[in-house]
């Protein structure tokens, strides 16, 4: 038997979306390969020609400096060797700190990132540099503050090429680390700390795609569906390509809670046969809803339904047409039937476990009448019906015998059903032969009692009112020659040498001493 139903995912979650299937779906969102940053590639010095002019006019000349733009020009010329040599040591300061970051020695690297930072506070490769060695001690807040530094001083291209390949590197330590803590946050049923960091990591990436995803998922498990639902609709606007497929299944998951009040409405109105009433309440959702996900399929389906209780064929179509909708694959119908009728696949193979199949039988039949067409419903009805009829021919009870045929038509019309679903065709198809011959028994039976009931209300009538003229002698002659026809064909049905043949057999010859 297969395992248990699912089928669609209407409603909050138990527990809400664990962290760990968040970070498996926020990773489809970036593809951040990241680059092999070198000391050497990432720090080489900013190649600046010197000014060999400017430079001998350093040099003082015999007669004596001149006062006014000699002046100008030597204080210029000192500022540039000034400049050059800072910058010398910085980039040492920052080789250094590399190979220290390298080493996984933040704290040694900072350092010497403060050092160089002494030189000049806002040299944009160092405060980048200070970011990642921040950001990968897990001190977020002021390793984006440094990032954002950096950023801002950045202003010539190529400065910002330089620390490019940086801010890159120390994104991606953030987006690891935080969702790695919010792992360890939702494992330790701490939602509202998981909250509080991935809200104070977005101020410093505020766009970043894998951290709006968690952020949304950590505020859907608060249940703060409406909050959740802003976020990603904002992240909607921008994403493209995979990030928009992932937001719009969150959406999608997020609109299903938000509307659960109507979806549940839905699915009463849809088992108790009025998809009108079930259409009414998905109106009441956002229209998002009703086009994507799960909710396309629930709208397909009412329109479905509603459409096949026209009198007339094309009324159906136009309803359908109106809808904007399509009669839903077989794959698609499946999914949503075994949510709709999850209950009663539930309880009914809990009930062929137990033995009970007369139970198991009335929740599946029941579940049939909602709809016939689900091919777990189907599999599950034949299995408690073979069971259940098996079970009533054991008792021995003649007046059994027609349920008992009834189950077993019942049940070979379920395992055609379940003979249409690829899943259920195989173990289906076991189930012919067993039907079959379990119906001709029982059948051969039903006949043979007939035909035995017959004949002894016969002989009863004749003791009790015997024939006074040949008008009444022609009557009961007719209606034993006709009860001995019957025994004979039910005679040939009989396997020979069985109990059955031999009790037709005495009846073929008592009817004829009777006539005779």
């Amino acid at each position: 038997m297969a395992d248990e139903p699912g089928g669609l995912a209407f409603g909050p979650p138990e527990d809400g979306p664990s962290l760990e299937t968040l970070r498996h779906d926020a990773r489809k969102l970036t593809d951040i390969t990241p680059v092999d940053i070198t000391g050497h590639t990432a720090f080489a010095p900013t190649e600046k020609k010197v000014d060999i002019a400017a430079a001998a006019r350093l040099r003082p000349e015999v007669t004596g400096l001149r006062v006014g733009a000699d002046l100008d020009r030597l204080d210029a010329g000192l500022d540039t060797l000034n400049e050059l040599a800072a910058n010398a040591r910085i980039e040492r300061l920052l080789k250094q700190a590399r190979v220290k970051v390298d080493e996984q020695k933040f704290h040694m690297a900072i350092t010497l990132i403060d050092q160089a930072l002494a030189i000049d506070a806002n040299f944009p490769p160092a405060l980048a540099l200070l970011a990642i060695c921040r950001c990968s001690l897990s001190e977020y807040e002021p390793g984006l503050d440094a990032l954002a530094r950096a950023t801002a001083n950045a202003t010539d291209p190529e400065m910002n090429l330089r620390i490019s390949d940086l801010r890159a590197e120390c994104e991606q330590i953030v987006i690891d680390g935080v969702t790695t803590r919010l792992d360890e946050l939702m494992a330790a049923d701490e939602p509202a700390a998981a909250l509080r960091l991935v809200e104070s990591v977005l101020r410093g990436l505020p766009t970043d795609p894998v951290l709006r995803y968690c952020h949304a998922g950590v505020l859907l498990t608060l249940g703060r569906a409406a909050d959740a639902r802003d976020v990603v609709t904002a992240a909607l606007a921008s994403a493209t390509g995979p990030a928009e497929e992932a937001f719009g299944e969150l959406l999608d998951q997020i609109l299903g809670e938000l509307h659960g009040p109507q979806i549940d409405q839905a699915r009463r109105c849809l088992r108790d046969r009025d998809p009108k009433g079930a259409i009414r309440q998905l109106e009441l959702c956002h229209p998002k809803m009703r086009g994507h996900g799960d909710g396309r399929l629930l709208w397909a389906y009412a329109n479905e339904r509603y459409a096949a209780r026209a009198m007339l064929g094309f009324v159906g179509r136009k309803r359908m047409l109106k809808a904007e909708t399509q009669p839903l694959p077989q794959v698609s119908l499946q999914s949503v039937l075994l949510w709709l009728l999850h209950e009663e696949l539930i309880g009914g193979r809990t009930a062929i476990d137990d033995g009970d199949y007369a139970e198991a039988a009335a929740l599946l039949t029941a579940a049939n009448h909602i709809d016939p067409r689900c091919s777990a419903v189907a599999y599950l009805r034949t299995v408690a019906l073979i069971l259940l009829s098996r079970k009533l021919f054991s008792t021995g009870d003649a007046t059994v015998l027609p349920t008992v045929e009834r189950h077993l038509v019942d049940a070979e019309e379920s395992r055609a059903v379940a003979m249409r679903d690829p899943e259920y065709a195989t173990e289906a198809a076991e189930f012919t032969d067993v039907i079959a011959e379990d119906l001709t028994q029982v059948q051969l039976i039903i006949s043979v009692v007939a035909v035995i009931d017959s004949f002894d209300s016969a002989i009863e009538d004749l003791k009790r009112r015997p024939p006074r003229d040949h008008y009444q002698v022609n009557r009961y002659r007719d209606r034993f020659l006709t009860i001995q026809l019957q025994a004979g064909k039910v005679r040939r049905m009989c396997p020979e040498d069985s109990s059955e043949a031999d009790a037709m057999s005495q009846i073929i010859s008592a009817v004829g001493r009777i006539v005779a």
